[in-house]
This record gives structure tokens, sequence and C-alpha cells, in this order.
């Protein structure tokens, strides 16, 4: 999974500009495998978009690392006007922590009251801590053999 953050101007993609970009990439198992300090934007949103695009393609291939987060949609909206190699890079499809949190409250609420802190840690990291810990505690365990047509997941 390629997790993203951004700091932007205001929630406008249209008026607003992204500030600053954080990358995470994580295996299947949610463990983090790169990141990098978050990518300042600044005036020069092509050599942010490049140092982006570098992490991710060093560690996924084209189009198939998954968007993750938390407001994904907000994200994939300013990415694709305003860092659109990047945008076109990632798979079509994304993991919303938001969402996942939402059925989490809503099917096990017991799980949802006992979800970890985020005291002391980024919003990314944040997200990927919890999102394990629904998988442990909220759904079934993974098949022991997955599906020999399933793409290995990133």
């Amino acid at each position: 999974m390629v997790w993203i953050a951004l700091r932007t101007s205001g929630p406008d993609p249209e008026a607003d500009r992204i500030e600053s970009i954080l990358v995470r990439i994580t295996d299947k198992k949610r463990v983090i495998r790169a990141q990098a300090d978050p990518i300042e934007v600044g005036e020069d949103r092509a050599r942010a978009e490049a140092a982006a695009l570098e992490l991710v393609k060093a560690h996924v291939g084209k189009e198939a690392g998954l968007l993750a987060g938390t407001r994904v949609q907000a994200i994939r909206l300013f990415l694709a006007p305003q860092m659109p190699a990047l945008f076109d890079y990632l798979h079509y499809r994304n993991v919303d922590v938001d969402t996942v949190r939402e059925l989490v409250r809503r099917w096990y609420p017991e799980v949802y009251a006992a979800r970890p802190s985020a005291v002391g840690l980024d919003a990314l990291e944040h997200a990927i801590e919890e999102l394990r810990y629904y998988r442990d505690n909220a759904f079934l365990a993974a098949p022991s053999t997955p599906s020999p047509d399933a793409p290995e997941p990133s």
C-alpha cells in the first residue's frame, strides 16, 4: 500500500495547493518498508512530485500500489490535477481507514472502543497502526493460501 498524507493550503483542490506530501509504503502485513521525510512543495511542485514518485517507483510497480490513508478521496482530488504523474502511477483502488473505522464502529463496537490512540504518532503511522489493529481484532484471519490469480498486494 502507498500511504499518502497531504498538507494543503485549504480544502478546495481547484483553489488550494498541496504544501507538503508524506509518503510511506507498507507490505501486505502493513509493515513500513519505505518512507521519507515530508516533502515540502513550495514553488517547485514538479520537484516534489518527482521525489514522491521516485520513492513509490522504487518499491511498487505501476498501477500496483493501492492508495491508502485517511480521507483518501480528498487526496485523490488534489493529486489528479497537481501531481498527475504520481496519481497515474497508483492503482485506481483505495484503502480508506476512515471508512474501515466507520464499519468497525457499526459492526464491532467493542473493537472500535478499544482502538489504538494516536498519541505520539503522525497521521500516517496512526492510520497504519489502526488498520493493523482492525485486521487483527475485527476481521477474520487471512486465508492460509492466497488465490493463485490474486496479485501480490503492495
